[in-house]
């Protein structure tokens, strides 16, 4: 099944289209936020504050609670949290919305997207043999097949991803403290062997 046949899948607003120095603040989405997400950065993203002219506000792309939202240069997805409902998709992502959360698991494509290897290996097939950055078309994503499984196993997976990401996060966290404080002890010792040589 391809995913198109599950979700509305739609790219996000560009920039230029609706920016204005006067207008309505929102904030939108940014990809140091699906970085941070998929464990590719320990520091959490910030959303970019953009002012929209107020006679674009229709035409904006606007996330909802538990869409996906897919990079274009990576292919990696993001759910969307209930805190970050109302925000602004922009063009370098794709939105996902699936048609019914009750049958079609959030977390459980995004694992599709972030981790299975047969959806690692139909993107690598989009990139191949390119040493620049590429974008990935909405055609492509659209026609990605995901093999749906029954919906309480949907859920045991994304359960146990989002939990898989949280242990690396934590590990990752640990490492950097241990490597900060390792760090200070480091200099302690340098600052006084020169003390002791004056």
């Amino acid at each position: 099944m391809f995913i198109e046949e599950i979700a509305d899948i739609t790219q996000g607003t560009i920039l230029t289209r609706i920016k204005d120095t006067n207008g309505t603040t929102f904030k939108a989405f940014t990809m140091q936020q699906l970085s941070y997400y998929i464990n590719a950065s320990d520091t959490p993203g910030q959303f970019n504050e953009i002012i929209v002219n107020n006679d674009k506000i229709g035409n904006l792309c606007i996330a909802k609670e538990n869409d996906i939202l897919v990079g274009l240069s990576s292919g990696k997805a993001m759910k969307v949290s209930k805190e970050d409902d109302g925000c602004v998709v922009l063009s370098n992502f794709i939105r996902i919305r699936l048609k019914d959360v009750e049958r079609f698991d959030p977390n459980f494509i995004c694992w599709i997207f972030n981790e299975n290897q047969d959806s690692q290996k139909y993107f690598a097939s989009q990139t191949q043999g390119s040493a620049r950055v590429s974008i990935i078309p909405l055609s492509f994503i659209k026609c990605l097949n995901v093999d749906l499984i029954p919906f309480e196993q949907q859920k045991k997976i994304g359960i146990i991803y989002q939990l898989q990401k949280e242990k690396v996060k934590l590990a990752l966290k640990k490492e950097k403290i241990k490597c900060t404080i390792i760090g200070k002890e480091l200099f302690e010792i340098y600052k006084n062997r020169n003390m002791e040589e004056k």
